[in-house]
């Protein structure tokens, strides 16, 4: 019976592992120069700042202030798992100490780079806007433009890179600076941090309404939290407006694809046979308008396994693997299911690699064969300490067989960590996860949480708190990895 459970809601959770630059195969890239302005919003000023009063409009004898230190925007996974380039367009006030407030994006291009292009201009530092002499908070926009510059260079590593752009802009819609609007915005980003996605949705709804219907932004981050929530209904009718308001080919394939996803999601384990032939219409259309379209491709053969179209569903998942690196993560899992489709609708759980306290690099997707254990802990939770004698004998009593543990740390404190696990001599695995990045991919909000996976890499179970019967549950996977090695050498 579980016993304990600490519940977690994280002020700020970023998306995405930090740190990870894109890598295109064969190919190399030059990074972009990294240069800064800023320009004011049209349209009354924004909330209130606090010190030094209500902010400023620039212009009228309020200088602009100016950036004395920037902090490139990393580019997200999935961003650079699809060469994705864009711009997010960020509202915010500098204080008159220099510093960003009330950050959010205005404008965004999704797929992780609205959260890097905010936790980027987070760590900005300004000289203040000054009148009369004196530093006084503005609110400006800032443009922060992704882009992947690719160049083939002779004998030189495959890698690329990614850098953030920053250029002065003029809102192109006067709901931009509008502050019911702004205040709706931040609003949904907030509700989405917490999870709270079906009131999230409900204010980016606000949002577009507050913007005449015309933002979609609004109606994609509307979509987005419906489908976290499972309103996938409500998810179809925005796509499908969504699909309405955008002309640009490459905005319509993602729109189209969006709804071919909440189609799909609309079948649930079972799906009926006309549920995945208008996910498939839909995804179809999306390839249609985008041919690089990788999300809409992967899910477009996952659909047609299920469909029975073998040959067809291991077409669409090797073009995939033709625009993927082959040191990504997602590819090694895009070559399993071109080998067997039918894997691609098995549950699983989110590929990852990460970089273990030992050095050790750990990708799930490599652990082919054997038993994998995640789990998600922290030093400063009761439960999770009550549940280490448990992992400790696991550890010991699995030695030599064929399972992996990780275990994935939310604390903050770095020394504190590392001195917790050589006290209590934790030889397996060991990641911190400080920004709660991986947490987020895997939708947990609460410590301590396992997941098993069998050794062929699905999802076998997912617990959440302490008392269960991990070892048991281990033992039959184990005793499956056992069974299934003579055949995997063969």
């Amino acid at each position: 019976m579980r016993k304990g459970i600490l519940q977690v809601f994280p002020v700020l959770i970023v998306a995405g592992v930090v740190g990870i630059s894109p890598k295109l195969s064969g190919q190399t890239s030059t990074p972009i120069s990294d240069a800064s302005s800023v320009s004011a919003p049209s349209g009354p000023s924004g909330p209130a700042a606090g010190e030094g009063g209500p902010p400023r409009r620039i212009g009228g004898g309020v200088s602009a202030p100016v950036v004395i230190q920037r902090v490139p925007a990393e580019y997200s996974e999935e961003a650079r798992k699809a060469r994705l380039s864009g711009t997010v367009l960020v509202n915010l006030i500098v204080d008159v100490h220099g510093m960003p407030q009330n950050v959010h994006v205005t404008r965004g291009i999704g797929t992780g780079l609205d959260e890097k292009a905010v936790e980027a201009i987070r760590q900005y530092r300004f000289k203040p806007a000054m009148e009369g002499g004196k530093p006084v908070p503005v609110q400006v926009n800032v443009e922060v433009n992704f882009q992947v510059l690719e160049r083939k260079s002779a004998g030189q590593a495959t890698d690329t890179q990614s850098a953030s752009q920053v250029t002065e802009h003029k809102p192109s819609s006067p709901w931009e600076s509008d502050p019911k609007y702004i205040a709706a915005i931040v609003q949904g980003k907030k509700l989405t941090e917490a999870r709270q996605f079906n009131f999230a949705a409900d204010a980016y709804r606000k949002a577009n309404k507050i913007a005449g219907g015309k933002c979609t932004e609004c109606i994609r981050q509307a979509i987005a939290a419906e489908m976290k929530w499972g309103a996938y209904k409500d998810a179809v009718k925005d796509a499908d407006e969504l699909i309405a308001h955008v002309e640009n080919p490459t905005d319509k394939s993602t729109a189209e694809g969006l709804r071919g996803a909440a189609l799909y999601a609309q079948g649930g384990d079972k799906p009926k046979p006309a549920q995945l032939e208008a996910a498939q219409q839909a995804l179809q259309a999306a390839i249609a308008d985008d041919p690089k379209n990788v999300p809409a491709r992967y899910l477009c053969g996952t659909v047609l396994a299920r469909m029975g179209q073998t040959e067809e569903a291991r077409t669409q998942v090797e073009s995939c693997l033709r625009s993927a690196s082959p040191s990504d993560p997602a590819y090694l899992r895009a070559k399993r299911f071109a080998e067997n489709p039918a894997m691609s609708y098995a549950k699983m759980a989110p590929s990852f690699t990460v970089t273990a306290l030992d050095g050790s690099k750990f990708t799930l997707d490599e652990m082919g064969g054997r038993v994998v254990l995640i789990d998600f802990w922290a030093t400063w939770c009761g439960p999770c300490n009550e549940e280490l004698p448990q992992m400790k004998k696991i550890a010991k009593d699995f030695a030599g067989q064929p399972l992996v543990i990780i275990s994935i740390s939310w604390d903050d404190n770095e020394a504190k960590w590392k001195s917790f696990i050589a006290k209590n001599e934790m030889g397996w695995a060991q990641y911190r996860d400080a920004d709660q990045s991986l947490g987020k991919l895997f939708g947990i909000d609460a410590i301590p949480h396992y997941f098993t996976i069998d050794s062929d890499g699905v999802l076998t179970a997912e617990l959440m708190g302490s008392g269960y019967d991990v070892e048991g549950r281990l033992e039959k996977l184990v005793a499956k990895a056992k069974g299934a090695q003579p055949a995997r050498g063969n």
